[in-house]
């Protein structure tokens, strides 16, 4: 039995000793191949069928057990609509608790949906659906309901009693009937002008981008949230929060309304996280009245009017990120460095709580106040001391010459509750000597052992000095052991005030304090905690007004000088006798360090005189115990003090949760804990605007979640896969299969709670399959790709695996926190925000993978992946991922564990994958590839990543979809398209073609060429045109049409005179000739449709035929057999086609000769695709001829440098099959009687084939004008006929240079350039250099040079800094310049060359070949692509927003032109200068941007023309003056240039001097 047919690797080859082909000699001998995926047989398709139904399963048990969230679910109702749009809502049934029908187009739902009575999630978003059924109201159960993104105007949803959750975003409603029970309302973009009646239960509400103008005088009781943003509210009534929804409220968004104030009751709203108040044109806010908001975390109060911070601002010590840009408040601070604004916002960042700060369009950070412990505040005029002061890590304080009368009770007292979560900065060596402790790689504060805190038992825990790490796990702190002399666990928490009481006295702020000054203030006395401010050393109080001192300053153990002079208390203790004062400095300075006292400024020595003879006075018996010093408590050793009761505050909160933990067995404990930690924990820094507000588990959703599971289990489905998977991948390879089992074997492990051997199975995971397959000593091998092209669900099974083991942040994959490196150093990345948006994306797309499959409606092939790439990237999550990712993939090229994330620097690894590979040909995606299975292996293995819940292995499945055949479409088999994993795909093809042409070439007459082609999918649609037009165009020549799919097959076999299931009948059979011979090659695993184009053309070369391949959509012209051996010629192995505005090969057609030579560059080019899942075939051909003027042969960056992969030890190419490229110097040339809708050049009567690829009007509108289904196809339409006509280009002028040349005329340069306001001395070397090479004359030009009249007309945009005025003056002096009659018509060529740079070289042999076949010059940019550096209101003002041929094409430079003075040309430069004087078409979006733009800042409902919000997700910057040049070369036709054949004569230096 022969092997199947596929390709693998070299490195497999080498494993069973086969050798790799070399290309030339090779024969076709499918035997050699092996299939590395083990599809190919009815038992593997079964387990493989198996594997998809369990991901499925998976899902929904995901779903259920997540409380219904619609994030992490597939399509439970069937997917429906996955295939057609007509369905069976009886079936809907058997969706069971979920239904998923979203773009579906349905108008209206029947009544029978109300017999659902089970069902509790439906989703009908993105539809067309104006009105609901009555019967919608039986839906009982119904928990969740999506109607978002539909056309209802009303809604009565009175008597759905069990809704929860209800989005109807995005439709037309102004009236809508709640029930009670809801508590989650999106109502986002539609027509309200009041809030319907709101139930009570309701705790998150949206109603943005509506018209209210007035809320409610009351808003319900359990209220968390409220977006009211983009509406027109005027006011907000005080009463608006009354009673216990001052309490709950926890995030407000009233922003761009028409509010002028806020109400007083805000001030009231103890639990306010988010407040969001961004003002629109108009009326603003003027002040921010409302005190310190104690949980308050993010301020957005952008464009408002205010002009000062309340004075209790910077008491609001929860708060993170604020926002004040546009208000009078910032000018004023910066130009008053004195500002007390300033004091403020920076009290607050040096606390560690104001991580972000805009003042203007970009973050800023305020100048620190408290460099290396020392703050000073002197002078500042303060009349009260911010509270936040009291938070600061300080050692030394300098408060003099302000006007303080008090200080808060907060120094040297107890933190309030809300503070503890702010102690995050770590603390130094240096600060705390040896007595730190390590946690995860973290430094931790040292204990200060004079106070202590309680543990979970009641037991005494190290004081936390002031500033100490706070988690959300316990940790182990060493030194204390309980006594049985085991360790005890110390559990550090934050909390609110509402959360916890009273905390214990061991948490003092400023507790390092060592120096303090107060000196010349209005302090009538000091704090009663004062003594607890244990490492005072130096005391300023001199010039105050303090009259006694507190009770607990004499525990002041460490001060050694205080100054009291310029006080009354400086004449009480001199005047009067028998002060606690007395005693109290007396007492410190006898049996303490108190060595200095300044009472006076008289005084002589260190002690004043009326210390010194103070003596002891009689002390009362009963107060003899106060008055004696301390004496320390003896403790025997090995003895434990016994500890006081518990009393209110910590330690009764502590106590009681210690007692519920005891209650409670391990499990039920952790999850306790974990839900404590969740709760208090302050760092819950992304809970605003999307998702803010979380779900509630429902206790029991895991069972019912895992009944599902068990049911489908029921028909022994496990044990067939059991039973299968020996049978099927017990053998060599088949490592994605492997892969996929192993991860189904710990998947299902899980079912019976089997966590920890869950856990094992992943590391053997590790061990035995992703380590094998990088080996980590080769640095760019791996075989990862294999799992990436396979149809074997192995990442969507890792994916679950991850999400369904418990979360167990106790890994060492790094600890991922906010702008924190792994050394604790700042960063710049958020990684907990960045995982979240990463999760949010990754699950909206596996969720939906429609997202991912190619849509015909894009246009031809090659434009249906960008298509499919540019809506993916358009998804918002998605822009802002991508952009971070290039950050960090900058960042962190080397040393990856400096982030301190390893699962997030593998993640942005893998979104360069996608980036990378839309048009990568070298080894840049191979790179990545094999650096992202390295980091897996290295930084984040399956057991580890397991345990978190970074979506790295849904990013991977997600990379799977991206290939260049969606694997939907391939692995499943049904009955209408026939896929399936059959036995030996590609010899079953080969062997088809074979017998194929054997039986053409046995009829009568031979053929000596056999053309080739090929349709499936919509392209079906349009085969019998195709077929009944080559009856009568072709004389001799057959035609053999492999069928992808069943329409294609019934088609072709309906018109053929063979089909291959009849060859063998034929044979025997009249020798009559044959035109068109159908092949049924239905989609099979390993023969998608790229790879099976070239097997069948090698196949029929390799029996010695010429070939002829041509797309379905190339039209046919007149009998091309008798011109192919004319175009092939006497050398060239392969012909391929080109288009008008590329070098590039094309192989819509494609001529080889039949040799084995032909085969043997086609069948290695077939391995290259099957290795490389992402190459599509019009991509590597440059590669792989070498083919270096292609688009796709290597980059080259701006100045002319080949940017092309230098690394000696990296792959030159991505995935290249074993035969490797083709032998340099292997014969093939273009086809010259081709055109396209890109373009033609010569007479219609030499036209062979015209390709549609390229035209305005869509393939579906060519097929219907070229193949009309009711005329005769013998000859071409007269509309037809006008189409091919209107795309022949005529891009040289007559007489042709190489003409003028033989006449003895030679080419008249004039080199000009340009400067205004700087470049004086690169201007002249400019011209200087210009001459020196030979140019006939060089201009200089300049502002002066502009005609007045013109620069009055434009003055708007040469008014503008950038480039002198965007490069306006380009085209007009390169006009003026051509219109000047010393330059000759036709020999004449202006010479354009930036100021920056310089001619190095005679351009003449640049110009001679370049302006041979084009009337101008120009480079190709290949890095750049046009839609990615050409605004998209410039492409819609030019009416070129469709054409892909020039969109996706590279841009074109406009640094270096030549312009060769003919008609056509000065047409072409007056077309682009009054372009460019249009000044959107211009600046495109950025002329609604500039300021001072004047009418162009109007709206565009208001001017007129195109609506543009944004440019494309891909667009990079716009290149104004290039970019319009570039699109009218490209649209008259011209030939680019390459890039490195103008950089023979120009240097791009840009100096700017």
């Amino acid at each position: 039995m022969p092997s199947a047919v596929c390709f693998r690797p070299a490195f497999w080859l080498a494993l069973v000793g086969l050798r790799a082909p070399t290309g030339v000699g090779w024969e076709l001998k499918l035997e050699d191949f092996e299939d590395d995926d083990c599809i190919e047989s009815p038992e593997s398709d079964l387990l493989l069928h198996l594997m998809h139904e369990l991901g499925g399963v998976f899902e929904k048990v995901l779903l259920k057990s997540s409380g219904g969230i619609a994030k992490d679910s597939q399509d439970l109702a069937g997917g429906f609509c996955g295939r057609s749009v007509s369905m069976d809502f009886d079936a809907l049934e058997e969706a069971e608790s979920a239904a998923w029908l979203p773009r579906c187009q349905l108008k209206g739902l029947p009544s029978s949906i109300g017999r659902l009575r089970d069902l509790r999630l439906l989703n009908l978003s993105a539809n067309q659906l104006q009105c609901l059924p009555e019967s919608f109201s039986k839906l009982e159960s119904l928990r969740e309901l999506e109607l978002g993104d539909n056309q209802l105007r009303a809604l009565d949803l009175e008597n759905l009693d069990a809704l929860r959750r209800l989005n109807v975003r995005n439709n037309c409603l102004g009236s809508l009937i709640l029930p009670k029970s809801l508590e989650e309302l999106d109502a986002t973009g539609n027509c309200f002008e009041r809030l319907p009646q709101l139930p009570s239960s309701l705790r998150t509400l949206w109603m943005a981008q509506n018209e209210v103008t007035e809320l409610p005088d009351k808003l319900p009781c359990c209220l968390q949230g409220m977006q009211v943003a983009h509406n027109q509210l005027q006011a907000l009534p005080d009463s608006l929060w009354d009673g216990h929804a001052r309490s709950v409220m926890t995030h407000l968004d009233v922003s761009h309304n028409w509010l002028m104030k806020l109400p007083k009751t805000l001030a009231e709203l103890s639990s306010l996280q988010s407040l969001c108040i961004e003002a629109r044109e108009g009326n603003r806010i003027g002040s921010l009245n409302f005190g310190a908001l104690p949980e308050l975390r993010t301020l957005r109060a952008a464009d408002n009017m205010i002009d000062h911070l309340p004075d209790t601002f910077s008491e609001c010590l929860a708060l993170q990120t604020l926002d004040l840009a546009g208000n009078p408040l910032v000018p004023a601070m910066r130009t008053t460095p004195q500002h007390r604004a300033w004091l403020q916002l920076a009290l607050l960042q040096s606390v560690g709580s104001l991580s972000r700060c805009f003042l203007g369009p970009q973050e800023e950070s305020l100048p620190s106040l408290a460099a290396h412990g020392r703050l000073s505040l002197e002078g500042r005029q303060l009349r009260t001391l911010p509270g936040s002061v009291c938070l600061l890590q300080l050692v030394q304080l300098d408060l003099a010459r302000n006007r303080l009368e008090e200080l808060p009770e907060k120094i040297g007292s107890i933190l309030d509750n809300r503070s503890l979560g702010l102690l995050r900065r770590r603390p130094t060596n240096d600060e705390f000597g040896e007595g730190g402790w390590e946690r995860d790689g973290h430094r931790m504060v040292a204990p200060n052992r004079d106070t202590e805190v309680l543990s979970e038992d009641g037991r005494a825990a190290p004081q936390l000095g002031g500033a100490q790490e706070l988690g959300e796990e316990p940790w182990e702190m060493p030194g204390k052991f309980d006594g049985t002399g085991g360790r005890a666990k110390w559990h550090f928490q934050t909390a609110r005030a509402s959360d916890v009481g009273e905390p214990t006295e061991s948490f003092c702020a400023l507790s390092q304090l060592r120096s303090a000054n107060f000196t010349r203030n209005r302090l009538v006395s000091l704090p009663r905690h004062w003594g607890s401010l244990q490492q005072l050393e130096w005391l300023g109080l001199a010039g105050n007004e303090l009259v006694h001192l507190p009770a607990s300053f004499r525990a002041l153990k460490r001060l050694t000088e205080v100054q009291l002079s310029g006080n009354p208390l400086a004449s009480m203790l001199l005047e009067v006798e028998d002060l606690p004062e007395q005693r109290a400095l007396w007492e410190m300075n006898q049996w303490g360090k108190l060595a200095s006292i300044k009472i006076h400024a008289q005084q002589q020595g260190p002690i004043p005189e009326c210390l010194v003879h103070w003596r002891w006075a009689p002390v009362d018996s009963s107060d003899a115990q106060e008055k004696q010093p301390p004496k320390p408590e003896k403790v025997d050793e090995g003895r434990v003090p016994k500890q006081p009761p518990p009393s209110s505050g910590a330690e009764a909160v502590v106590e009681h949760l210690r007692n519920q933990l005891e209650s409670l067995d391990a499990a039920g404990a952790q999850k306790m804990l974990k839900q404590l930690f969740r709760e208090w924990h302050p760092d819950k820094r992304q809970e605003a605007y999307t998702k803010p507000w979380l779900c509630r588990r429902n206790g029991n959703a895991m069972l019912d979640a895992w009944a599902d599971f068990d049911r489908w289990a029921q028909d022994g489905r496990i044990e067939a896969m059991q039973q299968l998977a020996p049978a099927v991948l017990g053998r060599p390879y088949c490592e994605p299969g492997k892969l996929a089992w192993l991860a189904t074997t710990c998947v299902l492990l899980l079912r019976g709670g089997a966590h920890d051997e869950a856990l094992e199975c992943a590391g053997s995971l590790d061990e035995d399959l992703l380590g094998k397959m990088t080996v980590l000593s080769l640095k760019h091998e791996t075989r990862l790709h294999l799992v990436l092209r396979s149809p074997w669900p192995a990442f969507r099974l890792l994916d679950i695996l991850a999400r369904l083991i418990p979360e167990n942040s106790s890994t060492r994959l790094g600890a991922c926190k906010k702008n924190t490196m792994w050394n604790s150093d700042p960063d710049v990345f958020d990684w907990p925000l960045f995982k979240s948006m990463l999760a949010d994306a990754a699950t909206q797309l596996v969720s939906d993978e429609s997202v991912f499959k190619l849509r015909s409606e894009d246009g031809p092939l090659s434009r249906q992946h960008t298509a499919r790439w540019q809506r993916i990237h358009a998804l918002h999550e998605m822009k802002e991922l991508v952009y971070v990712s290039h950050d960090v993939f900058d960042a962190y090229r080397k040393h990856h564990y400096k982030a301190g994330c390893h699962l997030g620097v593998i993640s942005s690894y893998i979104l360069q994958i996608f980036v990378v590979h839309l048009r990568d040909i070298e080894g840049r995606l191979q790179k990545l590839v094999s650096i992202v299975a390295n980091l897996v292996n290295v930084y984040g293995p399956v057991q580890q990543a397991a345990r978190t819940d970074w979506a790295v292995w849904r990013l991977m499945h997600w990379a799977s979809l991206l290939q260049r055949a969606h694997p939907d479409e391939i692995w499943q088999s049904t009955q209408e398209n026939e896929l399936t994993a059959a036995k030996d795909a590609a010899l079953t093809l080969v062997t088809d073609v074979k017998q194929a042409v054997e039986t053409v070439q046995a009829a009568k007459g031979a053929a000596e060429v056999i053309f080739v082609t090929s349709a499936w999918g919509w392209m079906s649609e349009q085969l019998h045109g195709v077929l009944r037009r080559w009856r009568v165009v072709s004389k001799t020549a057959p035609l053999l049409v492999l069928c992808r799919d069943r329409l294609a097959s019934d088609t072709c076999v309906g018109l053929s005179d063979l089909s291959s299931a009849g060859a063998s009948a034929a044979r025997a059979s009249s020798p009559r000739r044959v035109k068109i011979c159908c092949i049924e090659a239905p989609q099979r695993l390993g023969v998608e449709a790229m790879v099976a184009k070239y097997l069948a053309l090698a196949s029929v070369a390799h029996l010695g035929v010429t070939t002829v391949w041509l797309d379905l959509d190339v039209f046919v012209l007149t009998d091309p057999s008798s011109f192919v051996f004319e175009e092939l010629g006497n050398t060239s192995e392969l012909v391929f086609a080109r288009h008008q505005l590329s070098a590039s090969i094309s192989p819509a057609v494609l001529l080889a000769r039949g040799s084995h030579k032909a085969a043997s560059l086609l069948m290695g080019y077939a391995g290259w695709l099957r290795e490389n899942p992402y190459l599509l075939d019009h991509q590597g051909w440059d590669q792989y001829l070498t083919n270096n003027d292609g688009d796709f042969a290597g980059l080259f960056d701006y100045k002319g440098r080949n940017t092309t992969t230098q690394d000696p030890y990296a792959p030159g190419h991505t995935f290249l099959a074993s035969s490797g490229l083709a032998p340099l110097g292997t014969p093939w040339s273009f086809l010259t009687r081709f055109g396209s809708g890109d373009g033609w050049q010569g007479d219609i009567r030499h036209l062979l084939f015209f390709h549609f690829w390229g035209a305005q009007e869509t393939q579906k509108e060519m097929f219907e004008m070229f193949y009309p289904k009711r005329a005769a196809f013998s000859s071409l339409s007269e509309k037809a006929l006008k189409t091919i006509l209107r795309y022949q280009k005529q891009p040289v002028s007559t007489p042709k240079v190489s003409t003028l040349l033989k006449g003895q005329k030679k080419l008249y340069i004039v080199a000009i350039s340009y400067a205004h306001g700087c470049c004086a001395k690169s201007l002249k070397r400019n011209r200087d250099q210009a001459l020196r090479v030979g140019v006939d004359e060089a201009r200089s030009y300049g502002k002066q040079d502009l005609g007045p009249d013109w620069v009055a007309k434009n003055s708007q945009v040469l008014s503008q800094k950038r480039g002198a005025g965007w490069w306006l003056w380009k085209p007009y002096v390169v006009l003026r310049t051509l219109q000047d009659p010393a330059v000759p018509w036709d020999t004449g060529v202006v010479l354009w060359v930036d100021a920056g740079n310089y001619l190095h070289a005679d351009p003449r042999p640049v110009l001679h070949e370049a302006l041979e076949e084009s009337d101008i010059l120009a480079l190709r940019l290949k890095q750049c692509l046009e839609s990615d550096w050409t605004s998209q209101l410039t492409l819609l003002r030019m009416n070129v927003s469709s054409r892909y041929s020039l969109l996706d094409r590279p841009q074109l430079g406009a640094y270096f032109l030549a312009f060769r003075k003919t008609k056509a040309v000065m047409a072409f430069v007056e077309n682009w200068l009054r372009l460019c004087e249009d000044e959107e078409t211009l600046l495109g979006l950025q002329a609604r941007q500039t300021p001072g733009c004047g009418p162009l800042c109007l709206p565009r409902d208001v001017q007129g023309g195109p609506e543009v919000e944004e440019d494309l997700p891909t667009f990079m910057t716009h290149q104004a003056d290039q970019s319009i040049f570039s699109i009218l070369f490209k649209s008259h036709g011209f030939r680019a240039t390459p890039l490195e054949v103008g950089h023979r004569a120009v240097t791009l230096d840009r100096w700017r001097e």
